[in-house]
């Protein structure tokens, strides 16, 4: 224990001199590369069950903390956020109310699977991928994939547990794009399926709420109901192994035991994505994102093999945090080309064709039925809701 507790004690000397020789330029990419050594002395003295260790380097980790872009304070900058948070919670919230209507799309699944129509491909899938984005074009987001695509890098894991480095809001909108041939289920805080719409559509496409106060219901759900599904119906899920959202800009360490329980259960693989960029973006305490290109790495499965649950933990942690400190000058956001922003103008214009046809048939059925457009609004989406909540276990 001695001799790591001095690489700590040299680390934190290295540090201190990478830092003060670093400009504002290259703090960002300095931070990132240091995090990668502390990552690994991190998982080396874990694995050895060294905690003193472990404490030096909780008391370290504060020195790394990702500075924020400056710009996103100016008038101006703050001024663009509020417009685009009210666009992107507009055209979330249409589309959730539009694909409430649709919902029952997923009646049609148990008859096309044994059509060999695969998930991803399947219409409510679809419909959950176009709504995604979406929600990122309104945001002002582009997605890019370095290296091989999920198809190609997963292409023998069909239904696998999705990890994913936890530092924005936009990380689920981010893997549902890039795993978009798995269209995975999501886990989620159970506090988010009580927002009128947004839950009510969650809970509708068979999405899963996990109680975190609770860790004996939360470890119930994960293994029967999550287990379930992909058990069931060859799905994919993805949940963050952080179990909560990063406020430094890096990995949070360790990592929470729900996915590995989940494979131990399902003996399905890791199937692990990296983003780089997303907390550039829109770290915590910012009002909304800024602008721009957010990166992700598919990386390959990580089998349930014959290692046990705590093995299993750090060797993913390895692989996140070796991800992430390889090439740290080009893992930041981008700022968003005008292909991409004209590529969103073009989304937001289908969106709103659309939200304007699906107005006009709501009006025409609260006309019909003598009802005001609220009332015939808030009947389909109680009945929606009810019906899909019911026959979700046969979806």
């Amino acid at each position: 224990m001695t001799a790591r507790l001095d690489n700590v004690r040299a680390f934190a000397s290295q540090i201190k001199d990478a830092l003060g020789a670093s400009n504002s330029i290259s703090e960002s990419s300095v931070k990132r590369a240091l995090f990668g050594a502390y990552a690994k002395l991190w998982n080396d003295a874990e694995e050895a069950g060294e905690q003193e260790v472990l404490e030096e380097l909780r008391q370290l980790r504060s020195e790394l903390r990702m500075p924020r872009c400056k710009a996103a304070n100016s008038m101006l900058a703050k001024l663009s956020m509020l417009l685009r948070l009210l666009l992107t919670v507009f055209v979330a919230g249409a589309g959730c109310a539009c694909l409430l209507a649709l919902t029952p799309l997923r009646w049609m699944h148990p008859f096309l699977r044994p059509l060999g129509v695969p998930n991803g491909f399947l219409p409510m899938d679809i419909c959950m991928y176009f709504w995604g984005r979406s929600v990122m074009a309104a945001a002002g987001i582009k997605v890019g994939i370095i290296g091989q695509s999920a198809s190609q890098q997963w292409e023998n894991s069909q239904c696998g547990v999705i990890v994913y480095n936890h530092a924005s809001n936009l990380d689920p909108f981010v893997v549902n794009i890039v795993a978009r041939t798995l269209a995975p289920k999501y886990i989620g805080k159970k506090i988010l399926f009580a927002f009128p719409f947004f839950g009510w559509f969650c809970l509708a496409v068979g999405m899963v709420p996990i109680n975190r106060g609770d860790r004996e219901k939360a470890v119930h759900t994960m293994n029967e109901t999550v287990g379930g599904i992909m058990r069931r119906w060859g799905r994919s899920v993805a949940v963050s192994p952080e179990g909560t959202r990063s406020t430094d800009g890096h990995l949070v360490l360790p990592f929470k035991k729900g996915a590995f329980h989940l494979q131990e259960q399902t003996k399905a693989p890791l199937l692990p994505v990296v983003i780089f960029g997303a907390f550039d973006l829109w770290p915590p305490g910012q009002l909304f994102a800024t602008p721009g290109e957010v990166t992700a790495c598919v990386l390959p499965p990580q089998p349930a093999a014959s290692l046990d649950k705590s093995a299993q933990r750090l060797a993913l942690q390895r692989t996140l945090a070796s991800r992430l400190a390889q090439h740290p000058e080009e893992a930041a956001a981008r700022p968003l080309s005008w292909t991409a922003a004209t590529e969103h103008l073009a989304i937001l214009a289908c969106d709103f064709a659309i939200f304007w046809q699906f107005s006009r048939l709501y009006s025409d059925m609260a006309a019909a039925a003598g009802l005001g457009t609220m009332g015939i609004c808030s009947l389909l989406v109680v009945l929606t809701v009810f019906v899909a909540v019911a026959v979700d276990q046969l979806m």
